[in-house]
């Protein structure tokens, strides 16, 4: 792999900026070509519909997912009747002084168990979810067209970055994987999670720094992996330094921090 740093898509300086609040005004203008397409739709000549460019084939995607989204999940729903499979995103509407520039997708997992916290209902272990799939390693599951609809800001599983959460007492929802699939990631997570409880951590890692000397880490790509005869899609493994997706997962492995602190360190917002 070489040594410069490989780009994906988006530049991490957008990541960085909707993550975390103080870097909304820091937005370097020479990583803005692929946004800079839409300011032609401002300047278009609204009386001249041959001056509108067509909307690019991924943006309308996005869009009609967003839609789906709000007409399959109409209200919003109580906590007490969600489920574990359920995506959501929480942000500065359901919690005022929420620390993220942004929401934080998040893909519900189990009530957490413990006597020890007011609202026991409404806490929960979960997984974030994010949209940035060019970003994904072998530990995040990308979700297909078989799971929608969900909202594409959900759209990759981090089983790397589980966090628990403190839920408010309705919330409108992102998405709802079927059972079989979130069982498959659940399967997937814990045998991730198995082959570190047996002291194999190192060889996990000695393994991934071959698989990046021969070049093959492919960031930007995904792979189709099997678990008992269901097929799931993951991203390849994180390779060497200059992988971009470990300065990735530090963003997000710092924003589920700040959420974490924050649902756990404050019980006046219970």
């Amino acid at each position: 792999m070489d040594k410069e740093m490989i780009k994906l898509w988006p530049p991490l300086e957008f990541v960085d900026m909707n993550l975390f609040p103080s870097k909304k005004e820091e937005l370097p203008i020479s990583d803005n070509e692929g946004f800079l397409e839409m300011s032609v739709l401002i300047g278009a000549d609204a009386d001249n519909d041959d001056s509108i460019p067509e909307m690019p084939w991924w943006l309308n995607d996005w869009c009609e997912r967003r839609i789906a989204v709000h007409q399959s999940f109409v209200e919003a729903v109580s906590t007490d009747k969600l489920k574990p499979g359920t995506l959501i995103k929480l942000g500065s509407l359901e919690f005022p002084d929420w620390p993220l520039a942004g929401p934080l997708g998040l893909l519900l997992d189990c009530p957490v168990r413990s006597s020890s916290q007011p609202n026991q209902k409404r806490r929960w272990w979960a997984w974030v979810a994010a949209e940035e799939t060019g970003y994904a390693g072998d530990e995040d599951v990308i979700l297909d067209e078989s799971d929608l609809p969900f909202d594409p800001a959900v759209g990759m599983i981090q089983l790397w970055n589980r966090i628990e959460v403190l839920l408010p007492p309705e919330i409108d929802l992102a998405g709802l994987l079927g059972r079989k699939k979130y069982d498959l990631i659940v399967e997937y997570w814990q045998r991730r999670c198995r082959s570190y409880l047996k002291g194999s951590a190192r060889l996990d890692v000695l393994a991934r720094l071959a698989y990046s000397l021969r070049d093959q880490a492919r960031p930007g790509t995904v792979q189709v992996i099997d678990i008992d005869d269901k097929t799931m899609t993951v991203g390849t493994p994180v390779g060497g330094a200059a992988d971009p997706r470990h300065l990735y997962r530090k963003l997000y492995g710092d924003a589920a921090a700040k959420v974490q602190k924050y649902f756990l360190a404050d019980t006046r917002r219970e």
